[in-house]
């Protein structure tokens, strides 16, 4: 590829920035078509029994409904083979309508059809809805009664090992054993996910926000029954998604069940409190980490243990402990992941699914293991350094880690970084230096960097140049951030972010550098602002909008600096570039927790780090 011809490494604009950022942009809930009807959906008020009936003379004895869709009334779906799930990726394998069991608070029981919104949602509040409840299983603890390990694409169980990890535990002179909590996040994308399916002819359109258009239009063709190339998808723009617009979620087959029905447009857009319950979300984890040392600071080992959520239907799975399998050199190793079966929503990716709240562990807990030793904890990480890739012992196709530290210290200004904790001081505010190791697999801008050109749905054409045999690729960071803390509130304020990244060859150093701030700003509310609240009796969400789940504005976010180490890296692929948008996001919720360590000496390790858990533990 020659670089000047294609623009590579130019800060160029994104050709719909404009359009975005003026509101022109028409997103799929924006597409005005003839004949348009509202569909809302019925949504269980339950999280656990029988749907026994639904009455619904009322409803449509109001002006303008036009359906009432439930499982009685609906058409008939086709079930998906093993293969199509692949392809079409389903954001939760149980089919809306399929039964009457109901598995959570939220799930979709039907769907009423209107003229105007306004109508159908009022027709919708007239349906009754008669249940059977049993007692659900809200939280981990309720249902440790189904923890059982994870099934991997091979069938395989989610447990690796390389050494003895547990006999070189126990004979280590350093030891560290601690648990750490990462809550339910929601992913808040500025559009919420909604769909337009327009019957044209014996072709159905489907305006949809979707992050993968040909899974989109492959699934829906199959569960109605419809040839592939009659079901086109078009979707030009996407109000922000961090995963959960990668996959077929309900609304759009109800949608689009609604629309061959009645052979008239419908649109379901998912309100701002159904994301709670319609998408997919972060599980939450309880992870159990042990770290095993030399009175140097060499590991001797490293186990880690992750209990984590699914729902009932379905088997959502991220990688949590597998973090610290590759990050740095110890000979003695052992991740295992367990998972329990709860009465919520079915979990899915968002951004950096495994690493983001895996690192919150491995990187707190290193941090601890340091202060046990009475090292700097960026000292720690060089003496643990691992030149090559411990799990196969390929070398790797490019790593700077060594040189991002560097950069770190030098611009957050480390030298100022002290053992003990609440020495240093700006006014009355407490303040404190953290950092902490970033570190992510590339499915981005590696494979899909080299695209050739439009291709029908919307999507590129994508030539992936795969990394060369005898390499091992992965993406490298550090992050360092200094926190001020109100001693008498407990607020936390980050005041500065250093973020420097190893991505190879930087496409594009506008985007890059707004991918990097976008991770910071995405940490930050980790770190400090989100969870999503259940009520643990009857698994309704406590906090099911942007009044109660906070995420990070202006007044939140300090300075931010992204730096890129490294050349073009050719063995990473065809552009030698390597994926910012994951890797900016890790690591950056522990350095926070180690800089409000290190400014309160109170070890916070369970997120986000609110003013109640500094008051009270200090």
């Amino acid at each position: 590829m020659n670089p000047v011809a294609s623009g590579v490494g130019q800060p160029l604009p994104r050709v719909d920035a404009a359009l975005q950022v003026t509101g022109t942009a028409r997103y799929a809930a924006d597409q005005k078509v003839p004949g348009l009807l509202h569909g809302v959906p019925l949504c269980s008020a339950i999280a656990k029994g029988r749907l026994l009936a639904v009455d619904a003379g009322a409803a449509l004895q109001l002006p303008g409904v036009v359906l009432v869709m439930t499982r009685d009334n609906a058409p008939k779906l086709h079930p998906l083979s093993s293969e199509l799930l692949d392809t079409a990726l389903l954001g939760e394998a149980r089919l809306p309508l399929a039964d009457d069991t109901i598995h959570y608070v939220g799930q979709y029981l039907g769907l009423v059809v209107a003229d105007t919104y306004e109508r159908a949602v009022a027709a919708a509040a007239r349906v009754a809805l008669r249940y059977a409840p049993l007692p659900p299983a809200v939280t981990i603890e309720a249902a440790m009664a189904t923890a059982d390990a994870p099934k991997d694409a091979a069938g395989a169980e989610q447990r690796y090992q390389r050494g003895a990890p547990e006999r070189a535990f126990d004979e280590a002179p350093v030891k560290l054993k601690q648990t750490y909590r990462t809550p339910t996040e929601h992913h808040q994308p500025l559009e919420p996910p909604a769909t337009v399916a327009v019957p044209v002819g014996e072709e159905l359109v489907l305006y949809d926000s979707t992050q993968w258009a040909a899974g989109t239009g492959a699934g829906v063709a199959h569960l109605l029954g419809l040839p592939l190339a009659k079901v086109r998808v078009v979707s030009p723009f996407v109000g922000d998604g961090f995963g959960c617009k990668e996959f077929l979620w309900p609304h759009t087959i109800l949608a689009a069940m609604a629309a061959q029905r009645l052979q008239r447009p419908v649109r379901v857009a998912v309100s701002r409190q159904q994301l709670a319950t319609a998408c997919g979300h972060r599980p939450e984890t309880v992870q159990t980490l042990q770290l095993a040392a030399s009175h140097d600071g060499t590991l001797r080992a490293l186990v880690h243990s992750t209990l984590g959520r699914t729902s009932t239907v379905d088997e959502y799975f991220a990688p949590t402990s597998s973090v610290g399998q590759g990050l740095y050199a110890c000979d003695n190793v052992r991740t295992q992941e367990l998972l329990v079966r709860a009465n919520l929503p079915t979990p899915t990716i968002m951004r950096a699914p495994g690493a983001a709240p895996g690192l919150f562990a491995l990187e707190c807990g290193l941090d601890e293991l340091a202060s046990h030793l009475g090292l700097d904890p960026v000292r720690l990480r060089q003496l643990n350094h691992a030149e090559h890739d411990p799990r196969s012992g390929k070398p790797w196709s490019s790593k700077n880690l060594r040189e991002c530290y560097r950069v770190g210290m030098e611009k957050i200004g480390w030298p100022r970084w002290t053992p003990k904790p609440r020495t240093l001081r700006s006014g009355r505010l407490l303040v404190g230096l953290g950092m902490a190791t970033a570190t992510a697999t590339l499915w981005g801008t590696r494979s899909s960097g080299a695209a050739r050109g439009p291709a029908s749905q919307g999507e590129a054409q994508v030539r992936p140049r795969p990394a060369a045999d005898g390499y091992a690729v992965q993406g490298f960071g550090a992050q360092f951030c200094e926190v001020h803390v109100d001693p008498d509130s407990g607020e936390v304020r980050v005041a500065r972010h250093v973020s420097v990244l190893d991505v190879g060859q930087v496409l594009n150093p506008k985007t890059a550098q707004s991918q990097g701030y976008s991770g910071v700003i995405m940490g930050i509310g980790m770190a400090l602002l989100e969870q999503t609240l259940y009520d643990p009796a009857s698994g309704r969400a406590l906090n099911p909008d942007l009044a109660g789940y906070f995420v990070p504005t202006c007044a939140d976010v300090g300075q931010i600096e992204v730096h890129f180490v490294d050349p073009a890296n050719p063995q990473s692929g065809e552009t030698g570039a390597r994926g910012i948008g994951e890797l900016a996001l890790t690591g950056v919720a522990p350095a926070i927790a180690n800089a409000v360590y290190h400014a309160t000496g109170v070890r916070v390790r369970e997120l986000p780090i609110t003013p109640d858990k500094l008051l009270f533990m200090r």
